[in-house]
């Protein structure tokens, strides 16, 4: 092989390096971070929406302001008391006959409205206690619920991080790579891709096997 073919070849090595690589990199970042690539995409594809319906349908919106007119009546209300009626022009017993039974009668409806509002108290503390007991529960679950997340997320960040270097490896140094005698340089790209593949699969499945036992708890 002359040195023209060698050269050529190792241009071409290099430039498929240097693809390959960012090809893995990429990947091996979402295998890393699976649900932050996957709201990176929602988000990204609700904005593309959006913008796109906002050229479409350009939005129009109308206000209609309508009046109306409201009318309060004060009405005067004569106070009676257990069948009376207190008057200023009454004898001053019958006012105060008319006074004591109105006074007791407040004081039966403040009793009333004491107990009422204790009974309520309480009925209240009982369920601020149960609320609270519940909150515990739930609490302690959601620590759990986030401690296997972190425990998940640690192992796809195992598997993924070796990926993103390899491919940093490939399109960092090319030429290095491609200078690799033997025409071995030739099997660090393919190699990469099928360890990638592999980590593609094994996550894929990870979180097949994750939601399965999710769905039997």
């Amino acid at each position: 092989m002359n040195s023209s073919s060698i050269f050529a070849e190792a241009a071409v090595l290099t430039q498929v390096n240097k693809w390959v690589g960012v090809v893995i990199a990429f990947v091996g970042a979402i295998v890393a971070a699976p649900d932050g690539a996957q709201l990176i995409y929602k988000t990204s594809t609700a904005w593309t929406r959006r913008q796109i319906n906002r050229l479409r349908k350009p939005s129009r919106q109308s206000v209609k302001v309508s009046g109306g007119a409201a009318s309060m009546r004060l009405t005067g209300i004569a106070g009676t008391v257990t069948g009376r009626v207190w008057s200023p022009n009454d004898p001053i017993d019958q006012r105060i006959e008319v006074l004591r039974a109105h006074i007791g009668d407040v004081e039966v409806r403040l009793n009333h409205a004491v107990d009422s509002i204790k009974q309520e108290q309480n009925a209240r503390e009982v369920a601020i206690a149960e609320l609270n007991r519940a909150f515990q529960q739930e609490l302690g679950k959601l620590h759990e619920l986030l401690e296997e997340k972190d425990r998940r997320l640690a192992t796809v960040d195992a598997r993924g991080l070796p990926v993103i270097g390899f491919g940093v490896l490939l399109s960092g140094v090319p030429e290095a790579l491609a200078d690799i005698p033997l025409h071995l340089g030739w099997a660090l790209p393919f190699a990469g891709f099928a360890w990638m593949v592999v980590a593609v699969l094994e996550s894929v499945r990870s979180h097949r096997m994750q939601k399965h036992l999710a769905s039997t708890d």
